[in-house]
């Protein structure tokens, strides 16, 4: 065979093994093709189309809040907002603007939107404004071309069915703050929010829920149009309290007679809490559909601090209200008898220094009782002396005041009852008589809350019971069970002397608050007054006959009362704080009454 041949052979060879892998190539590109094409086709269809899967977390119905008769106190409603996607527009600013071309948004929104814009996943829509009107709505449909990335989402608002009547107790829930969401994956959803103050901060978790979630495919427009998966959301489970809404809204109306005061009703045998009120308070809801800058302003600055639960963070002397424990303390250690009589002559003198009885004659020789029907400021001088600091201490912790009381509120105070240990410990110097002294008659550093006055006078009138003041009563169906209540270990002579001086302060012809008595037969309460100074009266606003009410609001004594009821058989304790409201007897009293009346009146078991 000729070289001619041989190189036509290869060529050919050459050839066929090219023409086969070129063959080859083609066949498996068809057939790849057709995989994509045909085979599946729908599925790269949906992924060409602009991750138009989406995984979407749905955030949980919030649980209700009920009162004790099943009143909805908290609910949800529809809530209608316009939110921004990230990813779905170069110029974010010029958008926003454009929106706040159409409908109005509050100053700084714009910036605000960025921020969060910024800090958020691309994938997570940002809340531009909540709670639009329908016009607003409409407005946003019908621009939506022009809007690239802003639509309209339908979630759920916080509803405050009673508003300032509850705020102090319920609280408000709010968007999570950047360190708030820091560890929370869920509290980065679209319209999610959490518990910031009162029973929706305390019990946050369990009224929040678990989220569910879908994965949907939406198109350009994000129109669903159809729902691949769906795992449904667990509810927040529903919290019913204590509270008696038609209580709680009526001293809410009694405390509006003042300018700034607070009220607690307790049921002595059990702890729970029928009203609990602080007035002037805030309307929860402005914090839940978006408070103007302007209205915050106001409430932070008002001379009333309506953002302050007075009734649990309030902390104020006691006054004449702590001379219960001085005496229950005398008793308890067997340093009088109820028989013993003490002469006051209008003051008491110790060195150099006079010690002023607030009757400037003196109330003459009186008792254990009479002293505390009359509030003799000299027989509690005498008694704090003889006691000695440490076991009024004592006394008064077993009595409930120094410490939380543990009630289901955030941003509770523990007050303060002092002792020696504690002046040296804070001040390094040792602790007078005069300290003692003026601790008899519940000034000097003592602190209290009114919610602690009204566990005080539980646990005086209850038996000696430790009881403890709770306001959760049920959580979901389940009631929670009564906790077993141990003694203090008073003695019942003891008690019962604190609590007939406590009915003769109301009952008795020289009570301080018999102006303020319960007239209906079988409702008659007992109790006591309290006036606490703010501003310490100099010898010469003394002599010159100073009157209160002459002094700057902000520098008058408070005003209290305390009290129970019925007398013959106490199921309810009331403690009543008029801010800089004066004398006890005269202001706080009469409210004490009108609460207590109204209270028994709706319980007439």
């Amino acid at each position: 065979m000729s070289s001619k041949d041989d190189t036509k052979s290869a060529f050919t060879r050459r050839a066929v093994l090219l023409g086969s892998i070129k063959a080859a190539l083609g066949v498996t590109l068809l057939g790849r093709m057709y995989y994509l094409q045909i085979w599946k086709s729908e599925h790269y269809l949906t992924l060409a189309q602009g991750n138009s899967i989406k995984l979407e977390l749905l955030p949980p119905q919030r649980g209700l809040i009920l009162d004790r008769y099943g009143y909805k106190l908290a609910t949800n409603s529809k809530n209608f907002r316009l939110v921004i996607l990230k990813e779905a527009g170069k110029n974010l600013t010029d958008t926003l603007h454009k929106v706040n071309a159409r409908i109005s948004l509050e100053t700084g929104t714009v910036e605000r939107v960025l921020r969060e814009i910024k800090r958020s996943p691309v994938f997570m829509p940002v809340i531009i404004k909540e709670n639009l009107t329908w016009q607003e709505v409409s407005l946003m449909e019908v621009h939506a071309p022009d809007l690239p990335g802003v639509f309209i989402e339908e979630g759920l608002s916080r509803a405050y069915l009673y508003g300032e009547r509850t705020a102090h107790i319920l609280g408000y829930i709010q968007t999570a703050s950047e360190e708030e969401a820091k560890d929370h994956p869920l509290r980065k959803l679209l319209g999610f929010k959490i518990g910031k103050v009162g029973i929706e901060k305390s019990l946050d978790e369990t009224l929040q829920g678990v989220p569910g979630y879908r994965e949907i495919e939406v198109n350009a427009k994000r129109r669903v149009i159809r729902e691949i998966n769906y795992t449904p959301c667990q509810p927040g489970i529903d919290v019913t309290l204590s509270i008696d809404i038609q209580l709680q809204n009526t001293v809410n109306l009694i405390l509006s007679q003042q300018q700034s005061a607070s009220a607690v009703v307790m049921k002595i045998h059990t702890g729970e809490v029928l009203a609990l009120c602080s007035f002037p308070s805030f309307d929860p809801n402005l914090f839940t559909t978006g408070i103007q800058s302007e209205q915050w302003k106001g409430l932070l600055h008002s001379p009333y601090n309506p953002l302050t639960n007075k009734a649990v963070s309030g902390e104020y002397s006691p006054g004449s209200a702590f001379k219960m424990l001085i005496a229950l303390a005398a008793l308890e250690s067997n340093i009088i008898t109820p028989q013993d009589r003490v002469s006051c002559h209008g003051h008491m003198r110790l060195n150099n220094h006079r010690f002023h009885c607030w009757k400037k004659g003196g109330h003459g020789s009186v008792n254990v009782i009479e002293a505390l029907a009359t509030s003799c400021d000299v027989f509690f001088y005498i008694l704090a002396q003889k006691i000695g600091i440490e076991k009024i201490a004592e006394v008064s912790r077993r009595c409930g005041l120094g410490d939380l009381t543990g009630i289901e509120l955030p941003g509770e105070k523990a007050g303060l009852i002092p002792d020696k240990a504690w002046k040296k410990e804070h001040y390094g110097h040792t602790w007078t008589i005069a300290e003692t002294i003026l601790a008899g008659i519940g000034q000097g550093y003592l602190l209290v809350t009114s919610l602690q006055l009204a566990l005080m006078v539980s646990r005086l009138v209850n038996g000696g019971k430790a009881v403890s003041p709770k306001l959760l009563f049920a959580i979901g169906n389940t009631v929670l069970p009564k906790e077993e209540v141990s003694s203090l270990g008073f003695k019942a002579s003891s008690l019962s002397i604190v609590t007939e001086g406590m009915n003769q302060a109301v009952n008795g012809a020289k009570g301080t608050a018999r102006g303020a008595k319960i007239l209906e037969q079988g409702w008659e309460m007992g109790g006591k007054t309290s006036s606490t100074q703010v501003k310490r009266i100099t010898m010469q606003e003394r002599e010159r006959g100073l009157h209160l009410l002459e002094r700057p609001w902000k520098d008058r004594d408070h005003a209290m009362f305390v009290g129970f009821a019925p007398v013959h058989d106490p199921r309810y304790a009331v403690s009543v704080v008029v801010e800089h409201g004066g004398w006890g007897g005269s202001v706080a009293a009469p409210l004490g009454r009108d609460i207590l009346l109204e209270t028994q009146k709706r319980n007439k078991e």
